[in-house]
C-alpha cells in the first residue's frame, strides 16, 4: 500500500520565518544560516505548510511512501522475481527497511557507503548518509532507514538513497538543498539581496559560536539541535527589537 505523506515534522515558530524578506523566485544558498533557512522552507511546502518560495521547479509536491517495513532480503526478492517490475515500484516511491549491517565502506566519491548481505554473493549499498551517522556505526548493527531509488545492477547488486530521518518530506528538503548548493546551483540573482545579506548577517551575530562547526552539513543527528539554536537566536533578536 502506497501512502500520500503529511506528516508536518518539526516546524520553526512562526516569527522565525516570518523574518525572512524573501520576495522575488530567486534562491540562494552559501553559509549553514542560509541552507537552514532553506530546508525549513522546503519542508514546510512538501508539507502544505506556508513557505516563501514555490519549490515546483525543484519537485513535485507530492510525497509518496509505502506504508509497510521490509528486510534487505525482501527487497532483494523483489527484484530478483521481477528486476523491471521492482525498479518501477521503487523508484519513486520511499521504501522503511531494516537489517543488521554486513559492512562499512566508502563509494568512489569517498562518501559512506553502508552494505547489507541479501544473499551469498549479493549485497544491496546504502548512499546517503553522513560521516557523522556512520562513524558509530558497527556490524552487526541493526538500522533503520527510509530509502528511496533502488536500482540493481548487473550483478544482481541493489544500490539505493538512505536516511535515517524519519519523514520523507525532510529527507527530500535536506538533500535536495545541500546537493544543489554544494553543485552551486542555488546562486541564484535575487533582487533582494542585500537585505538578505543583512537579515544573516543580524541572525549570524545572534548565533551560538557552536553553529556553524555543527551545523555545517545537516542530517538526522542534528537537524533538530540546528534549529533549536537558530529559534533561539530570533528570540534574542526579538527582544532586541521590543520597545
Amino acid at each position: 500500500m502506497v501512502l500520500i505523506l503529511n506528516n508536518f515534522g518539526l516546524i520553526m515558530k512562526k516569527y522565525l520565518l516570518l523574518w525572512i524578506v524573501f520576495f522575488s523566485t530567486g534562491v540562494f544558498a552559501s553559509t549553514p544560516v542560509e541552507r537552514l533557512l532553506l530546508i525549513n522552507d522546503f519542508e514546510g511546502w512538501l508539507n502544505n505548510n506556508k513557505s516563501h518560495f514555490n519549490w515546483g521547479d525543484f519537485r513535485e509536491k507530492e510525497v509518496r511512501a509505502f506504508s509497510d517495513i521490509k528486510q534487505p532480503a525482501h527487497i532483494y526478492r523483489d527484484f530478483k522475481s521481477n528486476s523491471i517490475a521492482a525498479e518501477d515500484k521503487y523508484n519513486k516511491s520511499f521504501q522503511r527497511f531494516y537489517g543488521h549491517i554486513s559492512g562499512i565502506e566508502k563509494n568512489n566519491r569517498g562518501e559512506p557507503l553502508v552494505v547489507f548481505d541479501v544473499a551469498y554473493f549479493n549485497k544491496i549499498y546504502v548512499n546517503g548518509l553522513t560521516k557523522n551517522e556512520v562513524v558509530k556505526l558497527r556490524v552487526p548493527n541493526r538500522v533503520d532507514l527510509l530509502c528511496v531509488g533502488f536500482r540493481m545492477d548487473s550483478f544482481d547488486d541493489i544500490s539505493t538513497t538512505c536516511s535515517m530521518f524519519d519523514s520523507a518530506q525532510r529527507m527530500i528538503a535536506v538533500n535536495i538543498i545541500q546537493l544543489l548548493d554544494k553543485q552551486n546551483k542555488l546562486n541564484l540573482p535575487h533582487k533582494n539581496k542585500k537585505e538578505i545579506d543583512k537579515l544573516i548577517t543580524l541572525i549570524s551575530n545572534e548565533l551560538d559560536p557552536k553553529f556553524n562547526q555543527e551545523c555545517e552539513v545537516i542530517d538526522s543527528l542534528n537537524y533538530s539541535s540546528c534549529l533549536s539554536l537558530m529559534d533561539e537566536a530570533m528570540g534574542r533578536m526579538e527582544k532586541k527589537k521590543a520597545p
